[in-house]
């Protein structure tokens, strides 16, 4: 008999643990009258609760989940790891002014609790919604949320990633940023005057979360642990989601196929034979040529890739044939802001299958002193760009180079974006032995046309293979 009752025992156990669900038991101790809260879980409302009552939830969702309660403005949240088939056990304590404490109970303790309330509310999750987030882990993005936490009301923030807007964020709230992109990203805080910027590693299926707290008048802002950014997240009352634009991104984009053949624009910057284009256009490419030395449009050169920087889509080439010469390079590199409403041209060589060899031109103004989502590192300008403009200087009326195009925004006329010259200088200081001829500005006086006819012969094609 003994026997059997152990068997029957073992047999209830063990159908607990193979269950594909868990319970997780909300206990309601000293709950003063007339007072609502509710219950969530990972951000989802479970229920609200009027009375002295038990919650008795069945989850099939496992994984670190944050049950967050809310009373008027008062919220607190632990967070639990949650095992199918297993029993869990949170007392939410009162006192006669306001919740006290989330406590985990063990289950012994929690049973004795659950008798002593005369009702039990017995919900489940809806498993189309489950409560758990999917693991990123095998996903090509990640997650970056940003938590505020004691933040006054008049405090707002602007977040940038590279200097691209993604959001802003006050009082109570998160931003929940999915990047596709990965590598070393900048990301920069702006609240009124106050700037702060950190660097951060991003790998793909991974979640990272910064917390943004006043201390005083000073922000801070900090990477933090999952389990307590959970914790923060689920306390805030909204959540701002955005996610990166792959056709403008952020950072490095993972290739998953073979791009193939890619043409661009490159030009001069010193009589040695250095040379500017977009970082995009000889990313993944095994050779690299030149073409267009003295309107010779036959013969390809090869180049060197002396340096380059992912995030700002530059790269800086050298001509490997010493015996070719050029003169000093006749435009100045402009260490400058250029206003809206500013004269430009670009000089290029777009789409040369269809149209041609010749080099192009094309005129407008610089539209605004910021980029794509308000990017600082960027102009926005009018001058139609094409397919092949990549890596094209862009030039001011006094034939400054202010900019390097890198890209255009889809099904939009006129809006093309250039990294400004100041960010070109910076990349190149960082370069050692790096020589550039900034000449001051000896075509200032000339005609369009005749600027044309001098920069033209410093402006080459560039094919990545």
């Amino acid at each position: 008999m003994k026997r059997l009752l152990t068997t029957f025992l073992i047999i209830i156990a063990n159908q607990l643990y193979a269950q594909n669900f868990s319970t997780i038991n909300f206990v309601i101790s000293h709950l003063k009258q007339n007072t609502n809260f509710t219950i969530s879980l990972n951000g989802q409302v479970v229920c609200s609760v009027k009375e002295k009552e038990n919650i008795e939830y069945k989850i099939f969702s496992e994984g670190r989940i944050t049950a967050t309660i809310v009373s008027g403005s008062e919220r607190i949240a632990k967070s639990i790891e949650v095992k199918k088939g297993n029993n869990y056990f949170l007392n939410v304590v009162f006192d006669e002014y306001e919740f006290t404490k989330l406590v985990i109970m063990d289950e012994e303790k929690g049973k004795k609790l659950l008798s002593k309330n005369t009702t039990t509310l017995k919900l489940e999750e809806d498993i189309k919604k489950p409560i758990t987030i999917l693991p990123l882990y095998g996903q090509n993005y990640s997650i970056i949320n940003f938590v505020t936490n004691n933040c006054l009301k008049q405090f707002t923030f602007n977040i940038y990633l590279n200097e691209q807007l993604v959001g802003t964020i006050g009082q109570n709230e998160n931003l929940e940023y999915k990047i596709f992109s990965e590598g070393r990203i900048s990301i920069i805080l702006i609240s009124g005057s106050g700037r702060l910027t950190q660097l951060i590693d991003i790998k793909r299926g991974n979640a990272y979360y910064f917390e943004i707290k006043v201390d005083g008048w000073n922000v801070k802002y900090e990477v933090i642990e999952q389990a307590k950014g959970e914790e923060l997240f689920c306390k805030n009352v909204n959540t701002i989601k955005a996610e990166e634009d792959k056709t403008h991104p952020i950072a490095k984009m993972p290739s998953t196929e073979s791009e193939g053949p890619k043409q661009g624009t490159c030009f001069l910057i010193s009589k040695q034979g250095y040379m500017i284009t977009n970082y995009h256009v000889i990313s993944g490419a095994k050779t690299i040529q030149v073409k267009g030395i003295g309107n010779d449009f036959s013969t390809l050169y090869g180049v060197d890739v002396i340096g380059y920087d992912i995030d700002l889509d530059l790269a800086l080439l050298k001509l490997k044939n010493h015996n070719i010469t050029f003169d000093s390079v006749p435009y100045k590199i402009s260490f400058e802001t250029n206003p809206q409403g500013t004269k430009s041209f670009v000089l290029g060589y777009p789409m040369t299958t269809s149209m041609g060899e010749e080099i192009k031109v094309t005129e407008g103004i610089i539209s605004a002193k910021s980029g794509y989502k308000g990017s600082l590192s960027q102009y926005q300008f009018s001058a139609a760009i094409q397919p092949g403009n990549s890596g094209s200087p862009l030039f001011n009326d006094k034939g400054e180079v202010v900019g390097v195009i890198n890209s255009k925004l889809r099904d939009a006329e006129g809006a093309g974006y250039a990294i400004k010259s100041q960010y070109l200088l910076t990349f190149l200081k960082l370069i050692d032995n790096i020589q550039i001829e900034n000449n001051k500005g000896i075509l200032y006086d000339m005609p369009l046309t005749e600027k044309i006819s001098k920069f033209r012969n410093y402006i080459f094609i560039v094919k990545a293979e």
